[in-house]
């Protein structure tokens, strides 16, 4: 257990360094953080400091924290930059500065663990009195016209059913939704709903001939089959990808076109 002034300074130092790779997140996506609802905003920015957070090897910050019997920051997922800057007043404390006591981030440590309650709840449920843990069911097509499949996933305790809409249509939904409003009725409880919505599937169509692409090769992708013979050409479905002339400067294509095109 060091308690030395020179291993109080490292620590305050990696703290520094820590809130600057979080604040460069937070500026990073700015925009989308202005963006962001209002009353979500703090979840938000606690969700970009998490990301950050999570690209940052901790091991030896995380060991020299707890060998002076402090959080690890092992659980600050709901709180980072309030658990950062609870360590830090007590490190400066143990340092002997006499400040007061430190305005609270945006989201402290007792906030953040009751926002998340409160948002988990709200997305996936009351917890039940017997666990922790909410179970999500993706509903069969099936469940449409028979209720009695709803009931018993809703009976044996079921937090939240998933329609995948990707799947069957708006009558199907609707025929399902109602099964699960009904089997939420008789068991007095309530059931969440969550609507999976689909997006365009990405797909190519033929290619006449496998061809590799080396660096300077170009490609072109058609909305229709081309009339020429030529290698490097092929079809693709998404309209908004044709559209993007930068994407495949960028981004593996096998990742965006599930098909017969792969990346080298």
């Amino acid at each position: 257990m060091d308690f030395s002034a020179p291993h109080l300074q490292e620590i305050l130092d990696r703290i520094s360094d820590l809130k600057e790779i979080l604040k460069d997140e937070e500026n990073l996506f700015n925009k989308e953080l202005r963006n962001a609802n209002e009353q979500n905003r703090a979840s938000t920015k606690n969700l970009l400091h998490y990301r950050a957070l999570r690209t940052v090897d901790l091991t030896e910050f995380q060991n020299a924290l707890g060998f002076m019997g402090l959080s690890r920051l092992a659980r600050a997922q709901q709180h980072v930059y309030g658990s950062i800057h609870c360590i830090e007043y007590i490190i400066r404390r143990l340092w002997g500065e006499t400040t007061e006591t430190p305005i609270n981030p945006d989201l402290s440590i007792k906030k953040g663990i009751e926002t998340l309650r409160l948002n988990t709840a709200s997305l996936l449920g009351p917890p039940m009195f017997n666990r922790r843990v909410r179970i999500m069911v993706t509903l069969p097509s099936e469940v449409a016209n028979d209720y009695q499949m709803v009931r018993n996933i809703v009976k044996n305790g079921t937090n939240c059913v998933r329609i995948n809409c990707a799947h069957d249509n708006e009558d199907s939904w609707f025929k399902m939704i109602e099964n699960v409003k009904k089997a939420e009725s008789e068991f007095g409880r309530p059931v969440k709903i969550a609507m999976d919505l689909a997006r365009a599937k990405i797909r190519t169509g033929g290619i006449r001939k496998t061809f590799k692409l080396k660096d300077g090769d170009s490609l072109f992708v058609h909305k229709e089959d081309p009339t020429e013979t030529r290698l490097r050409r092929g079809i693709i479905s998404h309209v908004e990808i044709r559209n993007c002339s930068r994407l495949f400067n960028r981004v593996n294509l096998s990742f965006l076109m599930m098909g017969r095109f792969r990346g080298l």
